[in-house]
């Protein structure tokens, strides 16, 4: 975390909800990836941080980083495209989700 901040400290100040950033944590467990979706979940994991806030909350995903994010995740050239895709589901879903939850 930048400037040696927790995570509660940095989704608190970017106004993420702390318990998806610890279910994401929780991923890194592996338990009920399947392994064909391993690396997809390890790289969306590493992105976590990366949420670009509007005034109504998180509306999507800073992609700038993304590139490091796989490399760190070492996933190979000929899987780049479908992690990616793969990310961009998890990505919907996770706004889906944060939307819906926020709208009760």
């Amino acid at each position: 975390m930048g400037g040696g901040r927790s995570v509660e400290e940095e989704s608190s100040r970017f106004g993420l909800p702390v318990d998806l950033i610890a279910e994401a944590e929780e991923f890194r467990n592996y338990d009920g990836i399947y392994p064909d979706n391993l690396q997809t979940v390890e790289v969306f994991a590493g992105m976590i941080t990366q949420w670009i806030m509007g005034p109504t909350g998180p509306v999507g995903i800073n992609y700038v980083p993304l590139d490091r994010v796989m490399r760190s995740c070492k996933v190979k050239p000929d899987d780049e495209d479908e992690v990616f895709w793969g990310f961009q589901v998890m990505e919907r879903a996770a706004l889906k989700t944060i939307r819906a939850r926020d709208s009760r």
